[in-house]
Protein backbone atom coordinates (compact mmCIF):
# COMPACT_ATOMS: atom_id res chain seq x y z
CA UNK A 1 0.00 0.00 0.00
CA UNK A 2 1.34 3.14 -1.01
CA UNK A 3 1.34 6.12 1.95
CA UNK A 4 -0.42 9.12 1.80
CA UNK A 5 1.03 12.00 -0.25
CA UNK A 6 1.64 15.46 0.96
CA UNK A 7 2.17 18.03 -1.70
CA UNK A 8 3.79 21.22 -1.45
CA UNK A 9 3.22 24.99 -3.36
CA UNK A 10 5.85 27.68 -2.69
CA UNK A 11 4.36 30.82 -3.56
CA UNK A 12 6.43 33.01 -1.01
CA UNK A 13 9.92 33.40 -1.21
CA UNK A 14 11.57 30.99 1.79
CA UNK A 15 14.82 33.18 3.75
CA UNK A 16 17.73 31.69 5.25
CA UNK A 17 20.70 33.19 6.09
CA UNK A 18 22.33 32.50 3.23
CA UNK A 19 20.19 32.46 0.74
CA UNK A 20 16.58 33.59 -0.60
CA UNK A 21 15.11 31.23 -2.42
CA UNK A 22 11.69 32.27 -4.40
CA UNK A 23 9.61 31.40 -7.33
CA UNK A 24 10.67 33.01 -10.80
CA UNK A 25 9.01 36.02 -11.70
CA UNK A 26 8.46 37.44 -15.28
CA UNK A 27 11.48 40.07 -14.77
CA UNK A 28 14.07 36.73 -14.16
CA UNK A 29 14.29 36.69 -18.23
CA UNK A 30 17.94 38.45 -18.58
CA UNK A 31 19.18 35.99 -15.23
CA UNK A 32 18.08 32.81 -16.78
CA UNK A 33 19.39 33.74 -20.07
CA UNK A 34 22.75 34.14 -18.33
CA UNK A 35 22.69 31.36 -16.90
CA UNK A 36 21.47 28.29 -19.53
CA UNK A 37 23.11 30.38 -22.04
CA UNK A 38 26.15 29.43 -20.84
CA UNK A 39 28.11 26.25 -22.61
CA UNK A 40 29.81 25.73 -18.71
CA UNK A 41 26.82 25.22 -17.53
CA UNK A 42 24.48 23.62 -19.98
CA UNK A 43 27.34 20.58 -20.78
CA UNK A 44 25.84 18.99 -17.27
CA UNK A 45 22.60 19.78 -18.20
CA UNK A 46 20.28 17.89 -20.93
CA UNK A 47 19.58 20.75 -23.52
CA UNK A 48 22.26 23.31 -25.10
CA UNK A 49 22.95 26.50 -24.45
CA UNK A 50 19.55 28.68 -25.12
CA UNK A 51 19.26 31.39 -27.22
CA UNK A 52 16.65 34.45 -25.56
CA UNK A 53 13.86 32.63 -27.19
CA UNK A 54 14.31 29.34 -25.65
CA UNK A 55 15.18 31.50 -22.14
CA UNK A 56 11.69 33.35 -22.72
CA UNK A 57 10.44 29.53 -22.78
CA UNK A 58 11.99 27.77 -20.00
CA UNK A 59 10.92 30.95 -17.98
CA UNK A 60 7.34 30.56 -19.12
CA UNK A 61 7.59 27.07 -17.67
CA UNK A 62 9.80 27.78 -14.40
CA UNK A 63 6.64 30.50 -13.40
CA UNK A 64 4.47 27.38 -13.53
CA UNK A 65 6.69 25.02 -11.62
CA UNK A 66 5.54 26.44 -8.12
CA UNK A 67 3.54 23.42 -6.81
CA UNK A 68 4.35 19.22 -6.31
CA UNK A 69 1.26 18.29 -7.55
CA UNK A 70 1.92 14.50 -8.72
CA UNK A 71 5.01 12.16 -9.71
CA UNK A 72 7.57 13.68 -11.41
CA UNK A 73 6.39 17.70 -11.06
CA UNK A 74 9.07 20.30 -9.84
CA UNK A 75 9.18 23.01 -7.77
CA UNK A 76 12.14 25.20 -9.41
CA UNK A 77 12.64 28.32 -7.07
CA UNK A 78 15.11 31.03 -7.85
CA UNK A 79 18.45 31.32 -5.53
CA UNK A 80 19.52 35.28 -4.46
CA UNK A 81 21.95 36.11 -2.33
CA UNK A 82 20.02 38.26 0.32
CA UNK A 83 23.13 40.44 1.17
CA UNK A 84 23.60 41.12 -2.61
CA UNK A 85 20.36 40.45 -4.19
CA UNK A 86 22.58 38.55 -6.84
CA UNK A 87 21.09 35.91 -8.83
CA UNK A 88 23.11 32.63 -8.21
CA UNK A 89 21.19 29.96 -9.31
CA UNK A 90 18.05 27.65 -9.24
CA UNK A 91 16.92 25.24 -7.20
CA UNK A 92 14.53 22.03 -8.06
CA UNK A 93 12.27 19.71 -5.53
CA UNK A 94 11.29 16.77 -8.11
CA UNK A 95 8.67 14.42 -6.45
CA UNK A 96 10.27 11.22 -8.15
CA UNK A 97 8.98 8.34 -6.22
CA UNK A 98 5.86 8.97 -4.55
CA UNK A 99 6.32 5.38 -3.35
CA UNK A 100 8.64 7.38 -1.13
CA UNK A 101 7.25 10.17 -0.47
CA UNK A 102 9.48 12.45 -0.64
CA UNK A 103 10.91 15.53 -3.10
CA UNK A 104 14.67 14.71 -4.18
CA UNK A 105 16.37 18.04 -4.09
CA UNK A 106 18.33 19.50 -7.40
CA UNK A 107 19.93 22.74 -8.15
CA UNK A 108 21.94 24.75 -10.13
CA UNK A 109 23.84 27.35 -9.20
CA UNK A 110 25.51 29.91 -11.35
CA UNK A 111 28.93 31.67 -10.13
CA UNK A 112 30.13 34.97 -12.06
CA UNK A 113 33.27 33.19 -12.71
CA UNK A 114 32.67 29.46 -11.40
CA UNK A 115 29.40 27.72 -12.17
CA UNK A 116 28.58 24.94 -10.08
CA UNK A 117 26.34 22.56 -10.87
CA UNK A 118 25.26 19.62 -8.94
CA UNK A 119 22.37 17.24 -9.05
CA UNK A 120 20.17 14.96 -6.97
CA UNK A 121 22.00 15.13 -3.67
CA UNK A 122 21.29 18.62 -2.36
CA UNK A 123 24.24 19.09 -0.91
CA UNK A 124 25.00 23.22 -1.01
CA UNK A 125 20.94 23.55 -1.43
CA UNK A 126 20.61 21.39 2.44
CA UNK A 127 23.39 23.49 3.80
CA UNK A 128 21.57 26.96 3.28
Amino acid sequence: MMPEARYVSITEPLTTTRLVLRPYERDDLALLHDMFGREEICRYLPWPPMDIDAARAKLEQRLRQTRIAAEGDPIVLAAIEPATGRYVGEFMLRLNSAQRGWPAPDHCWKRSTEPRVRAGDGAPGNAA
